[in-house]
């Protein structure tokens, strides 16, 4: 059952690592029989796997060398409740205007209505990325109410011409098909006018859903961001493109988000996703952190002397700072965006990330299970649960949750090279190499991935194989050549690689509680490594 427990005569028991063979059958299966398989194999383990993960809880492999990284073995697993008054999704709102060239404002419409309900504080909502999945879908409403773990799913239709605007929306309960609200905006096509809509929109399903706003928006009546319709233009289509993650897309957002800023310099939001691109293309090593450090600062300065009350933007800066090494600032600013919307999935994941890189991993797994809940058809979140366990040395645990994730999701690269360094480290060689061949069949030219499989490949004993694929790649983040160096048992190296690393400001600078540091982990000098990135004191 999701390859990670199976029900016994003494109860509910984890399986067996995944083999090789199990891998094949993944690869080889056509792509349209992979979802029907992982969906069915969902359903029918739900209850079990379900408790098995979150009620037996991880099994530390290695404590001893877990305290050398900094984490405290805790064999507890902290178990919460996450009981919601309501759960929603929004499925993404159909375009009836001509020019399909809209689509972008349409989609805008729809995430800025997402961003006001994910001030509802006791709501499930499920987040953009997974209820995209049915666009122009023929899924019915109770079918998507289940896959989704919903009670009520709002639809709704944007149609912009000239100066006019008609947004319907309706409410609908999952299980029975019936209307619990509908409403039909037909207005003058006016950024005020949008936002009006929006926010009542908000106001409606929190009425219906008897949810509560937080106590920062039922306090406070938040003015319009912006009374310019053409700077709205540019946001939501910058959002558009920096949403696709596509390196083009990106820089192009760049451009339109700084348009808006220049359109109307008192719009917080464009400030803010200004700051957020910068961050994401940093991440994608398209720019250095001294590249992005004056943008992303000026930026979220000015984001939240507009709006102090925007939680987008502490959860931009709260990412920044994580970056900077500034951990407890950036555990305030998290906390911070959370308080302002509940229901921001990519708070609670990044936050779980940090937490993980921290060594808290009882907590990193409730932000994770929250961001999961909000955001379950997400392929990063989905591959990020196993992301603290691989950190925490439980490497059975990682490998069951990266094996589900690449069931799901079979050509995401990331997924595969993170279950190459699991299988790496536990031990598992074949498969390690298998699925970090795979990760490199997916992106033949990502310099880092190779550079992770010639670790694995040093690990397994083939130095030749590993020192020829680390001399034929350029461009690999230094952090990732240490990585080998240190599986080659190459200390002054791995060092210096290390260190040149943290020099140039690598986004991976945080992850040095990663196992593959292990075999230099004692060293005075990597000691020193983790003081100067703000990992230890």
């Amino acid at each position: 059952l999701a390859w990670a427990f199976e029900m016994t005569a003494d109860g509910v028991a984890r399986t067996e690592a995944a083999t090789t063979q199990q891998i094949d059958e993944i690869v080889a299966q056509p792509a349209s029989h992979r979802w029907p398989s992982a969906f069915f194999g969902l359903l029918g383990g739900l209850a079990i796997a379900t408790a098995g993960w979150w009620v037996l809880g991880p099994q530390r492999a290695n404590d001893s060398v877990a305290v050398q990284a900094g984490v405290e073995p805790n064999p507890a697993t902290v178990e919460p409740s996450y009981e919601y008054a309501a759960s929603l999704a929004v499925l993404p709102f159909a375009n009836r205007s001509a020019d399909p060239e809209n689509e972008y404002f349409t989609d805008g419409v729809h995430d800025d209505i997402l961003t006001e309900l994910s001030r509802l504080e006791d709501l499930k909502l499920i987040s953009r990325t997974s209820v995209m999945r049915y666009r122009d879908t023929e899924t019915s409403i109770r079918e998507i109410g289940r896959e989704l773990g919903v009670a009520t799913v709002l639809e709704g239709s944007v149609q912009r011409s000239g100066e006019r605007v008609r947004i319907t929306v309706q409410l609908i309960d999952a299980e029975t098909d019936d209307h619990l609200w509908a409403e039909t905006y037909d207005e003058e096509l006016t950024a005020a006018n949008i936002f009006a809509i929006q926010s009542d929109v908000a106001r409606q399903i929190a009425a219906a859903l008897e949810a509560t706003l937080v106590a920062a928006d039922q306090s406070t009546s938040r003015p319009p961001p912006t009374e310019s319709l053409e700077a709205y233009d540019r946001l939501t289509e910058a959002r558009f493109l920096l949403a696709s993650r596509e390196k083009q897309n990106m820089l192009r957002s760049v451009e339109l988000f700084r348009e808006a800023v220049a359109i109307d310099s008192m719009y917080a939001p464009a400030h803010t996703g200004l700051a957020e691109s910068y961050l994401i293309l940093y991440s994608w090593d398209a720019f250095t952190l001294d590249e992005i450090k004056p943008v992303v600062e000026s930026s979220l300065d000015r984001a939240m002397d507009l709006d102090p009350q925007q939680g987008e933007a502490h959860t931009a800066r709260a990412l920044y700072l994580r970056n900077l090494g500034e951990f407890e600032a950036s555990e305030r600013e998290w906390k911070r965006a959370i308080e302002l919307v509940p229901g921001h999935a990519t708070a609670h994941h990044w936050y779980g990330i940090m937490l993980s890189e921290l060594g808290r991993f009882d907590e990193s797994r409730i932000e994770m299970r929250r961001a999961l809940a909000l955001d379950p058809l997400s392929r990063i979140i989905n591959t990020n649960v196993g992301f603290g366990e691989y950190f925490a040395r439980d490497y059975d645990t990682a490998i069951a949750q990266y094996l589900r994730s690449v069931e799901r999701f079979p050509d995401f690269d990331y997924t595969w090279i993170l279950l190459s360094l699991a299988y790496s480290m536990n031990g598992q060689h074949e498969e390690a190499i298998q699925a970090g061949r795979k990760t490199l069949e997916l992106s033949p030219g990502d310099a880092n991935y190779s550079i992770l499989l010639a670790s694995v490949l040093a690990r397994a004993g083939d130095e030749a194989e590993a020192r020829s694929l680390m001399e034929s790649t350029s461009g690999a983040d230094p952090t990732r050549i240490a990585l080998v160096h240190a599986a080659l048992g190459e200390t002054d190296e791995a060092i210096r690689w290390l260190e040149q690393g943290i020099d140039a400001g690598s986004p991976f600078v945080t992850e040095l509680r990663d196992p593959g540091y292990d075999p230099i982990r004692t060293d005075p000098r990597f000691q020193a490594a983790m003081k100067r990135v703000g990992l230890a004191k």
